[in-house]
């Protein structure tokens, strides 16, 4: 998961890079997914793997690649052109508590006052980043884009580790950058938004495919070991190393509240992440407990 978040995080700074360039996002993102599906099928076939998910899995695996982590993936650099990237970067990654409200949404317990804490919290780091003057612009668009995109990836997460479980890692990683690619390429298309790259740009969008394929791969590696709250948890070291790259490749201007909206961020990440929900109130029962209950 370390690895996945190094390499998300200089994806969006290779990404910055490009849409400076006037490269539309739509097409940006289309090769992006295309290509990194491309390199993992090639891997599977070398390594004699299957393509196809397990049966039960593709619709799962389709929907997450779509509606989770591509519409993420396509909200979030839209938001780049409304503020700093190591701003919008930390409102984007405040997804832990997000995948948190979504878990006890799905059953897994009311919450316990640590979780509403937590989740006060990190709310309260996104809004001091927002409202707080003196830093670089930031539009309320952007802020409304990054927010959208966290919810987005919330759902990619909370998904994946729910709905893919027979599924190998690489195997989950083909379907979902497959599908998020194929959902571009048809957006791009319908709105006309094809460019062809010309120069370095060939180069950058070839790096960022690969980082994709290795990313996408140590995200489900991580997701089947550690499950999707844990995980996002460890994410918080993508907003860190993106807004860290962010002010030394981009030369972002971080504002006074963006110094105390981060740590609040991280801190209500991690708390929520790791705190557990309050179970259910049962009846007291005099029959023995099912021996599978752990």
């Amino acid at each position: 998961m370390a690895a996945a978040s190094v390499q998300l995080g200089a994806i969006v700074i290779i990404a910055k890079l490009l849409t400076n360039t006037a490269l539309p996002v739509p097409f940006l993102l289309a090769f992006r997914f295309v290509m990194a599906a491309l390199v993992m099928a090639a891997v599977l076939v070398w390594r004699h793997e299957p393509l196809l998910a397990a049966h039960r899995e593709r619709l799962a695996l389709i929907g997450i690649g779509t509606l989770g982590y591509g519409l993420a993936a396509l909200l979030f650099f839209l938001s780049l052109r409304y503020g700093p990237t190591s701003t919008l970067a930390l409102i984007v990654y405040s997804y832990p508590i997000f995948v948190v409200i979504a878990s006890l949404l799905l059953g897994q317990g009311l919450p316990a006052r640590l979780v509403v804490a937590a989740v006060v919290v990190g709310f309260c780091g996104v809004a001091f980043i927002v409202w707080t003057p003196g830093g670089a612009a930031l539009r309320p668009l952007g802020v409304l884009l990054a927010l959208l995109a966290a919810i987005a990836y919330a759902g990619y997460l909370t998904g994946g580790g729910r709905l893919v479980h027979r599924t190998g890692y690489m195997t989950a990683s083909l379907w979902t950058s497959g599908s998020a690619g194929v959902a571009l390429v048809v957006f791009t298309l319908s709105t006309g938004t094809t460019r062809m790259p010309g120069g370095g740009q060939w180069a950058m969008l070839f790096g960022i495919s690969l980082l994709t394929a290795s990313a996408f791969y140590c995200l489900f590696r991580g997701l089947r070991r550690l499950g999707s709250v844990k995980v996002s948890a460890l994410g918080t070291i993508e907003p860190l190393s993106t807004a860290a790259l962010a002010i030394i490749v981009l030369h972002d201007h971080p504002s006074l509240g963006f110094a105390i909206g981060t740590p609040l961020i991280v801190a209500g990440a991690v708390t929520a992440s790791f705190a557990r929900a309050r179970p259910h109130r049962q009846k007291v029962s005099t029959q023995p407990l099912d021996a599978r209950t752990p």
